[in-house]
């Protein structure tokens, strides 16, 4: 007996190969939140502290905002992670609980948005993080390079590092930093990068779309 291909269910099931996604972190760190390098612990409170990054090639659909837990056992706070446009206006924004409740991951405990929000290839962002009180809620100093050693973080492959920013408050960190662009790495994005179809895949939805207009016609 010949097998009968429904065009429905396999063209369903090529859309669904061709859209999924991986979820990724746009930070990694790369040494032990208490190690030697992530030693040194900022003490001043009220700020908040910016990482500028430019989106690769590809948008990225963003679905949850984290939080640095320095000691991995919950934040002393509550705490605001914001992603900003270069103008200064709010793109995402999510409240990482205080406590245990954020879903940890690494060295950084996430809260989700609810509805994802995608950040355009090739376009710059500000991710901030408002620390209300650093001795409840500290901040890490994750540039090390300049002692000799090496950063506590790396960038994803899918976005580049620009510069670090800090402003008094709950605000749009605009004042420049200067230095390793990777000093302040205090929150951090979850994402999801849809990949480019394959030629396999391109190829398979002609042929399964000829098939169709075929059956059609008889």
């Amino acid at each position: 007996m010949k097998a009968i291909l429904n065009p429905v269910l396999t063209l369903s099931f090529l859309a669904t190969s061709l859209l999924s996604a991986e979820a990724a972190f746009l930070f990694t760190s790369v040494a032990p939140p208490n190690s030697p390098q992530n030693a040194q612990i900022r003490t001043n409170g009220n700020i908040t502290y910016g990482t500028e990054f430019m989106v690769g090639a590809t948008d990225l659909i963003v679905t949850s905002l984290g939080a640095f837990d320095k000691d991995l056992d919950g934040l002393g706070l509550a705490t605001k992670v914001t992603i900003y446009n270069t103008a200064g206006v709010v793109v995402a924004s999510a409240t990482v609980p205080a406590g245990l409740a954020g879903s940890l991951d690494g060295d950084f405990r996430y809260a989700s948005l609810g509805s994802s929000v995608t950040l355009s290839a090739n376009t710059n962002y500000r991710l901030g993080i408002y620390i209300v009180n650093n001795v409840q809620q500290p901040s890490w100093d994750t540039d090390f390079t300049g002692g000799g050693g090496t950063d506590a973080v790396t960038i994803s492959g899918d976005a580049t590092a620009v510069d670090d920013f800090f402003g008094g408050g709950d605000v749009f960190p605009a004042s420049p930093a200067g230095g390793d662009p990777l000093r302040w790495v205090n929150a951090n994005v979850e994402y999801t990068l849809i990949p480019e179809a394959s030629t396999g895949t391109l190829l398979g939805l002609g042929l399964l779309a000829a098939a169709t207009r075929r059956r059609r016609r008889r």
